[in-house]
Formats: C-alpha cells, sequence, structure tokens
C-alpha cells in the first residue's frame, strides 16, 4: 500500500504545475528564453576550455572549490529571474554543469537522489534544463513517475536502493522526456531516474539547480559498512555542501569531515525481490498512468 502523501507547502506557485510535480515527481516547464540559452552556453565554454575525450561529467566532480562555486554563482545569477517567478517558499542550493561527451560510456545510471531534507515535511528538487535539444540519441532524462511516493527510503552514497539489482527490470517502465534547449524538468530528489549514453555526434550540456523547501535544514546520512550494526549517522549540512567534497567519487563514501552529526538511528537496508519491485512499478503505473502534467516539449 501506497503511504498517504503529506500535505505541504506548495513549491511551485501554479496550483496545476504543483499538483504533477506532487502527483508525478516531476514536471516540465518552459523557464529560459534563448539569450538566457545563450549565455550558460558561454559560460559552460568559458569555463570548460578543454573537455575530456567522453564520459559523464558534473562540475560538482572537480576538487578545485573555486571553480565550483564560481560555476554554482555564474548559472545562479543568469537563471534566478526566470525560476523566481516559478518557485515560492524555496531556496536555492547552487548550481551545476552536467555534460555528456558522445559515446557509449556517457550514461547515468538509474538512482534516487540523497535524502537531504526531512522528506515528511519538505521537498528537495533538482532542476534540470538542458542547453541543447535533449532527445532520444543524445541521452534524455528517463524517470519513473510516482516512484517518490512508491519507494520511499533513506537514501545516501553508503546505502543501497530498495531495487539495488533491479536495474534492468526497473529500466523497462521509464519515461524519456525529449526536452528542448531552455526548457526544465524539476524532479523530486526522491524520483527514480537515469539517462542512456549520448550516441550523437556532439556534447550534449546541461545545467542542474538545486531547490529546497525554505525552512528546511539539509542533512547527509552515513554508514560505516565496517562496522556492520545497522547503525546510521544523520549530519546536519551547510547549503554548500555538495561542492565540498575534494575528491567527489571518494568522499561521498567517507565518514563526512564538515557537518555536524546529529543523531544516530537504526536502518535495515531495504531488499526487494524482482516481484516486489515489479509490484511497486504497477504502483507507480496505477498512481501515474497518464502522460506527465506541464508543458509537453516533444509536442
Amino acid at each position: 500500500m501506497t503511504p498517504a502523501m503529506t500535505e505541504m507547502a506548495p513549491l511551485l506557485q501554479d496550483a496545476a504545475l504543483w499538483s504533477g510535480f506532487r502527483d508525478d515527481g516531476c514536471v516540465q516547464i518552459p523557464l529560459l528564453p534563448p539569450s538566457a540559452v545563450a549565455a550558460l552556453l558561454e559560460a559552460f565554454r568559458h569555463f570548460h576550455p578543454q573537455l575530456p575525450a567522453s564520459g559523464f561529467v558534473s562540475s560538482t566532480y572537480s576538487p578545485d572549490l573555486g571553480y565550483k562555486r564560481a560555476v554554482s554563482e555564474c548559472i545562479t545569477q543568469i537563471i534566478r529571474p526566470h525560476l523566481d517567478p516559478i518557485f515560492q517558499r524555496n531556496r536555492i542550493l547552487g548550481a551545476a554543469f552536467l555534460y555528456k561527451m558522445p559515446g557509449p560510456h556517457s550514461q547515468l545510471p538509474l538512482h534516487q537522489d540523497w535524502t537531504v531534507v526531512d522528506e515528511d515535511r519538505f521537498i528537495a528538487a533538482n532542476v534540470w534544463i538542458p542547453l541543447v535539444d535533449a532527445n532520444a540519441e543524445n541521452g534524455t532524462l528517463h524517470v519513473l513517475p510516482g516512484s517518490h511516493r512508491v519507494m520511499r527510503s533513506i537514501r545516501a552514497p553508503t546505502l543501497p536502493f530498495c531495487y539495488s539489482g533491479h536495474e534492468y527490470l526497473m529500466q523497462q517502465h521509464m519515461r524519456p522526456l525529449p526536452t528542448r534547449a531552455g526548457k526544465a524538468v524539476v524532479v523530486n530528489q526522491a524520483t527514480a531516474h537515469y539517462s542512456p549514453a549520448n550516441m550523437s555526434e556532439s556534447i550534449r550540456p546541461a545545467i542542474t539547480v538545486g531547490v529546497v523547501s525554505s525552512e528546511a535544514r539539509l542533512r547527509f546520512y552515513y554508514r560505516d559498512r565496517q562496522r556492520n550494526d545497522g547503525r546510521l549517522e544523520m549530519f546536519e549540512q551547510e547549503d554548500d555542501f555538495f561542492l565540498r567534497f575534494d575528491d567527489f567519487h571518494r568522499d561521498i563514501f567517507a565518514r563526512p569531515s564538515f557537518g555536524r552529526a546529529v543523531a544516530e538511528l537504526d536502518y535495515v537496508d531495504p531488499s526487494l525481490s524482482a516481484t516486489e519491485v515489479k509490484a511497486r512499478i504497477d504502483e507507480c503505473r496505477r498512481l501515474c498512468p497518464t502522460p506527465l502534467r506541464g508543458e509537453h516539449l516533444c509536442a
């Protein structure tokens, strides 16, 4: 049975868009004019005079804190005038460039983003905006609407997902979101999503912006796997903590060296069988049987 949704302060000003986001876990919104897209592409080229030969890259992966702060501030300055009329009761955490180089190694695996707020009371969302038209060929975003309601758990780098081992089954039922340059997909951080490889001949740049409910305190969970005692630590964090990992792919799995440990709790890893995962997928499809609400950009 799907837990009843707690009523919380809307993050979006438009009632219909908020309803779609609340129910589906994501919504498409026309956001940036061509001039803003052009400014972001110019900034992308400025910050990245050299690019890797392949792969999926986020600017947050860099060890250079100055670069990460400059990127975040630049993107935020360009898009804030366009976000403010859409959102309400919110706080912008920061922003990053996400880019896929052409080739088979640029996929972003299926995942749900970290639990960074009390999700019974507040919302954490990512605003994903491609800077070129995103489509099936160059690796657009795919989502499982309703998964933020059905596949609830604490999410952290040191914790497995409830569907771990059954990602292929999940991906068979996810919806691609072709998205034109400058249009936004607002995604609840608890919504399962992935993007396939960029098999076009050109780079696919995008930006992402973190937005949370204005009163939410940020948190980050950590489990020491060597202890093997089922204990989970919760750390309160500052809004810029996403930028503060020196070696991102190593440090996210280590006990945080920043933030403040505020609680320990017992936590049993979620583990579902293939049959149970399929039942959760069916529940998502029952809850969200129609196309996503909002601006349908492939139309």
